[in-house]
């Protein structure tokens, strides 16, 4: 029962998908960075495509999508943010996706081919 209640409250959190546009602001030593997000999907109640969100980062990378955990927030002078508490690099699980993210500037030297023999090799 306990594992089920879990999952439910997983489910619950609230979370936007999406893609680094920019970063608007980075404070090296705190590593607080606000930046713009191209949104691919939220459970969140917000219509536009883009959001800038805010929060402590180690190395957010242009063009990488994260999925971002937190709660949206109404800045008196910059307007709706998302507050990021949590998030990870999200990893496509469809063949097609995980030959662009394997093939994608975050690993040198991949293309395509390559990617696509990777995961033929390990059976995906």
């Amino acid at each position: 029962m306990f594992l089920q209640e879990q999952s439910d409250q997983q489910e619950e959190k609230g979370f936007i998908k999406g893609e680094i546009l920019y970063t608007i602001f980075h404070n090296e030593d705190e590593h607080f960075s606000i930046a713009k997000v191209k949104i691919h999907k939220t459970n969140e109640n917000y219509q536009a495509k883009e959001i800038v969100i805010k929060g402590y980062f180690s190395n957010l990378q242009d063009g990488t999508i994260y999925s971002f955990f937190g709660q949206i927030e109404n800045h008196p002078k910059f307007g709706e943010q998302y507050r990021v508490n949590a998030y990870q690099t999200y990893i496509p699980k469809d063949e097609e996706g995980l030959i662009a993210y394997l093939s994608s500037d975050l690993f040198h030297g991949i293309g395509k081919k390559t990617a696509q023999r990777i995961i033929d090799h390990l059976g995906g």
